[in-house]
Formats: structure tokens, C-alpha cells, sequence
């Protein structure tokens, strides 16, 4: 396949846009975060007290009857109260970590690391993964690029080692998503820092969810054929977790056969 080449974009014309106003309406198997709730986010570095006084707002999200907000605050919630494999990364770590993709820049929050590729975002915690692919140049990414130095921003708007097009069509050829895909490279790079304890904690961490997420609808009246079918996907699931504890445990997803 033909290398695309990247248009030189200006950080005058970078830093001229204005905020992109999330819809999201289309989305489809991504979790995906709507500009309003960066806004959100923004004033929450290494702090926290701060997190803690602030309670209340991701309270309120977390009642809110926007589905998209609801999910999001129970993932920072979570990272908020469990942040310490984050929380032990080093900058240069996470940077190394998403060069590959075109590394743009990061914030770090308790618990949270945010981080600014040239075609994507990714808000990750422990064990989740919060994707967003730009659609556009938001304010956002606009913000992270104005924070690179000249050099940087030159090899990025210039860098031709990752296409994320193809990757996109590559994932979704393979049954899955970039989201999915990039969830799974974060839980590989955790397990490779923290091989000892981390792949047993992610693992027992998405049981314990997939568990709760079937025995709540278990009980929610569904058909019986409905909740046949789903406990089918949660041994799925299952199956995927021990998967991906094996590779972390490992360094490969079947030892056995090695």
C-alpha cells in the first residue's frame, strides 16, 4: 500500500481553531469522550485533595442521564480510587509507549494519564481505556501540539510510521476496533512494567466486572434465550481476560504451545 504523504500544518493554524463541539451520535463500538467533559478534566493534575473536593461534580456525572458521561465518570472514579500502576509510570515511559503512533503529548492526573497522538486520544487508568479518533483538529489536541517544541512538531507533522486509516481498516477486518486493539497494547505495556502483580490484577479486575454486568441483567427480565446468549459472551469474555493474563504473565497468549 502507497505511503501517505502528511500535509505540513502550520502550529499558527493548529493553535487557530476552535472547540470542537462533540457529536458523537455515530459512534460505533468505541468509548468515546465528549468535549465537554475535557473541560471537565482540564484543572485535574497530581492533586488528590483536590480530586476529593471535587467530588460532588463527578458525582453529579455519574447520575447524569447522558449515557457517554455516566460510563466516563465511573471509569475516573474507578481511577481515581486505584491509581497506583499509573501513578508509578514515568513521563518518559508514556511517551515511549505511544511514539509509535505519532506521540503528540500528555497530562497526568491521579490515576489518569491523557495522552495526544497525531490521529487519536486515549484517557487510560489501570485497566480501561477511553479512545477518541479526531475527526478534526479540537481544542484539545490543539492545546498538546502548541506545548511541543519546534523540532517535535516538525518530525510529528512529518512522521509517515503509522497510518491510522489502515490500522482502523486492519481492526475492523480482524472483528475489532482500534479502541479494543490500543486497550489491549496499554494492558501489554503494563504487564511488561509491572510483570509480577499487574496481569493477575486487570485479570481479576474484568471478571469481577463481567460478572457483576451478567448477573445484574440476569436478574433484569430478559428472555431466557437473551440470557443464555449473553452468559455466552461473558464466557467470551472470560476467556479473553485469561488471555491476556497469559500474554502478560508469559509474553504469550498461549505458553503451551511454546
Amino acid at each position: 500500500m502507497a505511503e501517505k504523504k502528511v500535509e505540513f500544518v502550520s502550529k499558527e493554524e493548529i493553535n487557530a481553531v476552535s472547540i470542537y463541539e462533540g457529536n458523537f451520535s455515530g459512534a460505533k463500538n468505541t468509548k468515546e469522550m465528549p468535549s465537554n467533559f475535557r473541560n471537565f478534566l482540564k484543572d485535574y493534575k497530581f492533586n488528590p485533595a483536590k480530586l476529593k473536593n471535587q467530588s460532588e461534580d463527578l458525582s453529579n456525572l455519574s447520575n447524569s442521564n447522558n449515557a457517554d458521561l455516566n460510563q466516563i465518570a465511573k471509569t475516573i472514579n474507578y481511577a481515581i480510587v486505584n491509581g497506583n500502576y499509573v501513578n508509578k509510570l514515568k513521563d518518559s515511559e508514556i511517551e515511549n509507549w505511544f511514539e509509535p503512533f505519532g506521540y503528540v503529548n500528555h497530562e497526568r492526573y491521579d490515576g489518569l494519564a491523557h495522552v495526544w497522538c497525531k490521529d487519536f486520544e486515549i484517557i487510560f487508568n489501570n485497566f480501561e481505556v477511553v479512545f477518541n479518533k479526531h475527526e478534526n483538529c479540537d481544542l484539545g489536541f490543539a492545546n498538546a501540539v502548541s506545548k511541543m517544541d519546534d523540532d517535535k512538531f516538525i518530525k510529528l507533522f512529518n512522521y509517515k510510521g503509522f497510518d491510522f486509516n489502515e490500522f482502523e481498516s486492519t481492526c475492523d477486518s480482524m472483528d475489532t476496533t482500534p479502541a479494543l486493539a490500543l486497550e489491549e497494547y496499554v494492558a501489554i505495556k503494563f504487564s511488561e512494567r509491572f510483570p509480577s502483580s499487574y496481569p493477575i490484577d486487570r485479570k481479576n479486575y474484568k471478571d469481577e466486572r463481567t460478572k457483576k454486568a451478567f448477573k445484574s441483567f440476569e436478574k433484569s427480565g430478559a428472555d431466557k434465550k437473551i440470557v443464555d446468549l449473553v452468559r455466552e459472551i461473558k464466557n467470551k469474555q472470560d476467556i479473553a481476560h485469561e488471555a491476556t493474563h497469559l500474554r502478560g504473565h508469559y509474553g504469550v497468549y498461549k505458553p503451551d504451545n511454546n
